[in-house]
């Protein structure tokens, strides 16, 4: 599974957290919501930051600097501005079948580069894969569409 960390959703925090019911601080910032891909994209997956005095119901450490969590209880925290200090939230995921994602590696359709806090959390999402690009000395507008093995 994957979570896209491109693409806005037109809706913000403050919005999505009325559709769930839950009362939201009015000094909540208008952070903005991702389309974390299309497979069960009324499900919510937060990004944010490891930390291990975190307790979410729901967590998964995904790095030495990373975690996801999808448990309501992190967002009724990010209500009322007891949340993890920085967020990405994500509405759906993507997911692949057995050796799907593989076959994309070996067809180079995929860049590989580190965890980057930074690109998550606060690069625009219009320049994130040109930021992602870049950590691992690649400009996008370089590359070509076609392929090859040599």
């Amino acid at each position: 599974m994957g979570i896209i960390i491109n693409q806005e959703y037109p809706m913000d925090l403050k919005t999505m957290l009325g559709h769930l019911n839950i009362e939201s601080n009015q000094s909540i910032l208008n952070q903005p919501v991702y389309c974390g891909g299309d497979v069960q994209n009324d499900r919510g997956f937060i990004l944010h930051p490891y930390d291990p005095a975190d307790k979410w119901l729901s967590s998964y450490q995904v790095s030495d600097e990373l975690n996801l969590t999808s448990s309501v209880d992190i967002l009724e925290a990010m209500a009322i501005g007891s949340g993890p200090t920085s967020s990405h939230i994500a509405l759906g995921y993507i997911g692949w079948g057995p050796g799907e994602l593989e076959t994309e590696f070996i067809n180079n359709l995929w860049l590989n580069c580190t965890v980057n806090l930074d690109i998550i959390f606060a690069v625009a999402a219009v320049d994130k894969m040109q930021a992602a690009a870049t950590s691992i000395g690649v400009k996008l507008d370089s590359l070509t569409s076609h392929s090859g093995k040599a």
